[in-house]
């Protein structure tokens, strides 16, 4: 009688020691500095934000020159007000950035395994806007 006694008193005392005093959560991280610490995705961001530059430069400078046809239809009023040109292009760069990490965070591994397309559509669009303004309008 004496041993079970201990037996059991000795298994009760290992499993009340197992558990731990408070239960541990984990702290999520504010959604902004998640995408910020994000390398990869600020590494296209940077990309994107370089060819939305060289674009927009491009197209304010022909457009000063006149004659120039703005296909962009958001865009378009835009043209003679380069601030919200910019902040345009800056807030289409960062939707296009966080939509990029949330691909990349995803539960879905299609999603995962295709996150950088947002990003890498954007500086296409930027890129071929570029280049077919530098060619299209010679000064």
């Amino acid at each position: 009688m004496l041993i079970e006694c201990i037996l059991i008193g000795s298994s009760l005392c290992h499993t009340v020691n197992a558990k731990p005093a408070k239960p541990h959560f984990a702290t999520r991280q504010n959604a902004v500095v998640a995408v910020l610490k994000d390398r990869p995705v600020m590494a296209l961001l940077a990309l994107d934000v370089t060819a939305k530059v060289m674009d927009y430069r491009q197209t304010r400078q022909d457009y000063l020159l006149g004659g120039f046809q703005e296909h962009n239809p958001i865009l378009r009023p835009m043209l003679g007000h380069p601030a919200a040109m910019y902040a345009y292009g800056a807030a289409y760069a960062l939707g296009s950035a966080w939509l990029g990490h949330k691909m990349r965070t995803s539960r879905f591994g299609l999603a995962r395994k295709l996150w950088w397309l947002p990003q890498a559509i954007s500086i296409e669009q930027n890129v071929y806007g570029f280049a077919s303004t530098r060619a299209h309008y010679r000064r």
